[in-house]
């Protein structure tokens, strides 16, 4: 929770007036990575009452993979793969590729068609 304050704090030492959010083709990106997750899973990707601990959750990067084991095993057995290969191996792919907490490195649509076709 203080990390949040201290974020949003203008006199924070993190805070940069300059910076301006702008969404983009990888906001998109991160959007169609949370549909796909809930379609496939049939639950949300997102589900936490606590507002504070779902924005660490989203924001501190030093949380690691949003996916995590869990939200991978949850895919895994809703395309009902529980080893790796096939569809399963796929979705989880694409789904990491835009749950990238930096938008600077995750995937634009580009990147993204490109893993399609590929």
């Amino acid at each position: 929770m203080l990390s949040i304050v201290e974020r949003n704090r203008s006199e924070g030492e993190k805070f940069d007036r300059r910076i301006r959010a702008k969404p983009g083709t990888t906001s998109d990106c991160w959007q169609l990575a949370c549909l796909l997750f809930e379609v496939v899973v049939g639950e949300y990707l997102f589900n936490d009452s606590d507002w504070g601990k779902f924005w660490v959750t989203l924001m501190e990067e030093s949380r690691g993979d949003v996916l995590g084991d869990e939200g991978e095993r949850r895919v895994r057995k809703a395309l009902g793969e529980e080893g790796k290969g096939g569809t399963a191996d796929f979705a989880i792919k694409m789904i990491r590729a835009g749950l990238v907490r930096n938008p600077e490195r995750r995937l634009g649509a580009r990147e993204m068609a490109e893993m399609v076709r590929n």
